[in-house]
């Protein structure tokens, strides 16, 4: 015979447990992720070995050609 109603859940600790795991998928879709910039510095001259320094700062420009992402700065001066 087919049952009328369906099971509940029972554990003690299940509305904590959903709402955490609730909590976290919410807070995973709604804060945006910073990327960080790409830019690196060039070399002051040949052989100088002085370049590839990072920016650091947050990525706000996607270059949509090469998936690269820029600071406002490094995004003008890469031309985008």
């Amino acid at each position: 015979m087919a049952q009328s109603t369906l099971p509940s859940l029972t554990h003690p600790s299940f509305p904590q447990v959903f709402e955490a795991a609730t909590a976290q998928l919410v807070s995973r879709l709604t804060v945006p992720q910073i990327s960080i910039c790409c830019y690196e510095s060039p070399e002051s001259r040949w052989g100088a070995c002085d370049g590839g320094i990072p920016c650091n700062q947050p990525a706000v420009v996607v270059d949509v050609a090469t998936e690269l992402e820029y600071c406002a700065r490094h995004a003008r001066k890469v031309g985008l």
